[in-house]
């Protein structure tokens, strides 16, 4: 089920990671800057949706925000249609990778000049890394630091998670 170059692309993402580092945290600051009091909307490539779902979770849970996210091409069969009014306290947040698909690439720069018109917040966090895991661990990681430094701004408990354990203490008593 996994092939055998799996742990090599493992070492190497360690790797990208170890030495991006610097740089990571400086993109991290600067995101969480200009996410902060704004809502997230996320988009990514399909075959990224791993990687964005787990960006708008970690938003959640840890800088205890709403969030939220959708794929291209899915977003353009309906989504996209909601984007009519405007509101600068809105920010879509791209997920790119170099060699995404190239309609998919073509979807996202029409996108743009169409969300354009309602938010002027769009922000491209665009991978680095050869193979798909370096590129997947690139953005997990600088997007994990985001939504810590961001739960830091907005004066948050990264670890605080009270009203799970709410819901489950009512859950139980069902």
């Amino acid at each position: 089920l996994i092939k055998d170059d799996f742990k090599k692309n493992i070492r190497v993402s360690i790797k990208t990671l170890k030495a991006e580092e610097q740089d990571i945290q400086k993109k991290a600051k600067a995101l969480a800057a200009k996410l902060n009091g704004k809502l997230p909307i996320i988009y990514a490539a399909s075959n990224f949706e791993g990687v964005a779902v787990r960006f708008r979770q970690q938003l959640n849970e840890n800088s205890k925000m709403l969030a939220w996210h959708n794929v291209i091409p899915e977003m353009n069969h309906n989504e996209l249609v909601g984007w009519r009014d405007k509101d600068d306290d809105k920010v879509v947040v791209l997920l790119r990778n170099d060699d995404d698909y190239y309609r998919i690439q073509t979807r996202m720069e029409i996108n743009k000049k169409i969300i354009k018109k309602y938010t002027p917040n769009i922000i491209e966090i665009n991978s680095k890394g050869k193979s798909y895991w370096e590129k997947v661990f690139y953005i997990i990681h600088l997007t994990d630091w985001v939504s810590l430094l961001l739960a830091d701004l907005r004066h948050q408990d990264a670890m605080e998670i009270k009203v799970i354990d709410y819901l489950k203490g009512s859950l139980a008593k069902v």
